[in-house]
């Protein structure tokens, strides 16, 4: 039996073949090449401590715990064929009810804390899942056009730490630095309000009423002014035409608000407001609302 020989391949379609096989060498090659490198880059860097942060607010709450407490009760007991009562001492466990500051996670950008509120930041520092022990961290406060205040606190053995914030209005920037030119920064803002009073007299239609009260919060800067609002229902609160300026050495303010002729029997519903101030170191600060009515 006779046997056709292969057909034969031409010239161009031989060095397609070669150059199709070195082309997929080459990129089998690069792709090897481009492993190493990453391999060995991930291997020189080295771990990168964590700075994990939790800010919270300390609120006053109340809890039920479980004590253990003595009790001393009577009990018989026979001794030498006779009943004689002793005093023993037992260990109950009693719930009671307890009261204090709590931290309360809060989630945002900034941390608001009300007047005379305390904030708390508590943080963690691990390398590569362990804990660093002894590390300062460095913490500095700044107030909006006032002084920056620098503190430090120290990780105790499992690398935790915590520092107590309060107001006014402040950023608070932790620091941490494992080594000369490296740092690890994490920022936080603080929105505090300050305590506003207000005391209002009778109302009476067609005079002016007596608005006063004092503002808590330190520094007072120059021309600090009051605002009123009442309660107009679909309207929302509307300003009253007054303004009060508050005075910088004690905090006091009054002025008169003269009362409408027609409001005769209208239900006032009134709060005051700090004016925003670029010099005023607080959040927005409302006062509680005073109810009256006009006679």
């Amino acid at each position: 039996m006779l046997h056709r020989p292969p057909p034969r391949q031409s010239l161009a379609g031989l060095l397609s073949i070669v150059l199709l096989a070195g082309v997929a060498a080459a990129s089998t090659a690069v792709a090897q090449a481009t492993r190493t490198t990453a391999a060995a880059t991930t291997a020189a860097q080295p771990a990168r401590p964590r700075l994990s942060l939790s800010w919270t607010v300390l609120t006053h709450q109340c809890w039920t715990a479980t004590k253990t407490v003595k009790v001393k009760t009577r009990k018989r007991v026979k001794v030498a064929k006779k009943f004689k009562t002793k005093t023993v001492i037992k260990r109950v466990k009693k719930r009671v009810r307890r009261c204090g500051q709590r931290p309360s996670k809060t989630h945002g950008r900034a941390l608001h804390l009300r007047w005379r509120e305390h904030g708390e930041v508590f943080g963690h520092l691990t390398l590569a899942g362990q804990p660093i022990a002894n590390a300062v961290i460095s913490i500095q406060t700044a107030i909006p056009k006032s002084q920056t205040t620098s503190t430090s606190a120290i990780t105790n053995a499992h690398g935790r730490f915590s520092a107590l914030i309060a107001g006014p209005d402040k950023t608070i920037t932790l620091t941490y630095s494992p080594g000369p030119g490296t740092e690890i920064v994490a920022a936080k803002h603080v929105l505090a309000t300050a305590h506003l009073t207000l005391n209002i007299g009778h109302l009476r239609a067609g005079r002016a009423a007596r608005f006063s009260g004092i503002v808590f919060g330190g520094h007072i800067p120059q021309d600090l002014y009051i605002q009123f609002w009442y309660f107009a229902g679909p309207t929302g609160w509307q300003p009253f035409s007054h303004l009060a300026i508050v005075h910088r050495r004690n905090g006091h303010w009054s002025t008169d608000v003269p009362i409408p002729v027609d409001s005769r029997g209208y239900r006032y519903e009134i709060k005051a407001s700090v004016v925003a101030s670029p010099n005023w170191p607080w959040a927005h600060t409302d006062s509680d609302i005073v109810t009256r009515i006009v006679s």
